[in-house]
Formats: structure tokens, sequence, C-alpha cells
């Protein structure tokens, strides 16, 4: 499904070449430290914070790839053993959900990063540059986490009944095909023909449901 594809990728791109643009801006102020010049990460985050927002869109439709998710696992065929693996194949320790909502984790760590490095900072242009930094991403992180808090108030307060029939009429499908598997399965183990029965040593043996041998003569 490509609209499905689509809505779980969101702005991936763009936030990963965001994330590589700011790794090499701090790593060419790093190599200034080897030359003797100051290290300004505060430019670094001030020239990027308006690019920020990129993290504003992607969470945005977050609720729409959670519902994709859902119903990957309700409505699709072999949607929850592709999850699952999927889920072993990375590792096994994080699930879809868990690597989708990392792009938006990243935005605290670089207000932490700030943080921390805004206490060793001497008082001065630098430091008052960290200090501006940080606020602002503090700023862009509590419009997010509101945006999140509104979109789990409403994910909870409505649908719930849709969504649980839909579930329950998910659970019923999956329990059909494994009963349809299962049967599968029994026919190949116990060799089962059309008609219920095979010959052997004169007798007419029919494979009951857990898998024993029950004998008929031929004569009876």
């Amino acid at each position: 499904n490509i609209v499905w594809i689509k809505t779980l990728q969101g702005n991936i791109d763009r936030l990963f070449a965001l994330s590589v643009t700011i790794l090499d801006m701090l790593r060419a102020q790093i190599s200034n430290d080897q030359v003797g010049d100051d290290i300004l990460v505060g430019d670094v985050f001030l020239e990027l914070i308006p690019c920020l927002q990129l993290y504003s869109n992607y969470i945005r439709s977050h609720s729409a790839r959670n519902e994709v998710v859902r119903r990957i696992v309700n409505e699709t065929k072999y949607g929850e053993e592709f999850l699952i693996k999927l889920k072993k194949a990375t590792g096994g320790n994080l699930d879809l959900n868990s690597y989708l909502i990392m792009p938006v984790q990243q935005l605290p760590r670089y207000e932490l990063l700030i943080e921390e490095v805004c206490k060793v900072t001497e008082e001065g242009e630098e430091k008052r540059k960290l200090e501006r930094a940080f606020k602002e991403i503090q700023s862009v992180n509590k419009g997010i986490n509101d945006r999140m808090s509104v979109g789990i108030a409403e994910e909870g307060g409505g649908g719930e009944r849709e969504r649980g029939e839909s579930e329950r009429r998910a659970r019923s499908r999956r329990r059909s095909r494994r009963e349809a598997r299962e049967k599968e399965e029994r026919k190949e183990i116990g060799g089962e023909k059309e008609g219920g029965g095979l010959v052997e040593g004169g007798n007419v043996f029919m494979m009951t449901m857990d898998g024993e041998r029950k004998y008929q003569d031929l004569l009876v």
C-alpha cells in the first residue's frame, strides 16, 4: 500500500539530512579546537533552529503512523507476522512504533547537549548564544510535547468502539487462518486423502483431529 508507506515515511528523509548537517557542523567546530580556535556550538544551533520545525511537521502525522501500524496488524493477512519478523531482523529489541518515534526523541537530546555545554562554558558571548539556543530548542520541544498530548487525548477520546470491533474481527480472522494452517499441516503429516481414509495392513485407518489413528476392518 503506497499510501501507508508514504504515511510511515513522512519527512524522515529531510530529518535525516538535517541530522547529518548538524553532525558535520559540530565536527567542524571540534576540529577548530585542534588548531587553537574557539568551539562555537551556540552558532551551530542558532543557525539551524528554524530548521528544527521539521520535527513539528513529522510529529503532526504521528497519530496517522500509529493508525497505519494498527491497520497493518488488523487488516492485512500477514501483517502481524511481518512486524514480528521485522523486529527480529533489526535485533529483536524494538518494534516498528519504537523506530517511528525515534526522530522526535532527538530534540530533547539536543536540548540536554546544549544545557551541559552551557554549564562548562565561561561567561561571555558564546555562553549567551548557548543560553539563547537552549531556550529556543526548549520552546520547540514544548510545542511538540503539547501536540503529542493533544493527539494522544484525541486518540483515547474517540473511535474506541470502532477500533475494538475492528480488532475483534482481526482476531477472528487470525484464528481462522491459524486453524486452516493447522488443518493443512495435519493433512501433510497424516497423509489425509479425499474421503478421509487410508489402507494399511488390510485395515482402513482414519486420522482424528488429535493425530490418533482409528482402525476399521475392511470387511465390516
